[in-house]
């Protein structure tokens, strides 16, 4: 949700050529910051916005090993 109203705020600010201290302040984050997510942005497009872990576990995530109908082991990984 977060990353989608910066590329939306984003696109529109290049679209329509507005202000970036406005828009920074939209996002909550600094011109300088705004002006690295624009450089990103035309570089790579739309998968900027992407979070690196998005669809990651994390590494402290149990998992667990079924043995037999009712016995069930969790070992953290």
């Amino acid at each position: 949700m977060k990353y989608e109203q910066q590329y939306k705020t984003i696109k529109e600010l290049l679209d329509h050529n507005g202000n970036k201290k406005r828009a920074a302040q939209k996002i909550g984050i600094s011109i300088r910051q705004l002006n690295r997510r624009i450089k990103q942005y035309r570089e790579k497009g739309k998968a900027t916005f992407v979070h690196g872990n998005t669809d990651c576990k994390p590494v402290n995530h149990f998992y667990c090993i079924r043995r037999g109908e009712r016995s069930q082991t969790c070992v953290k990984r």
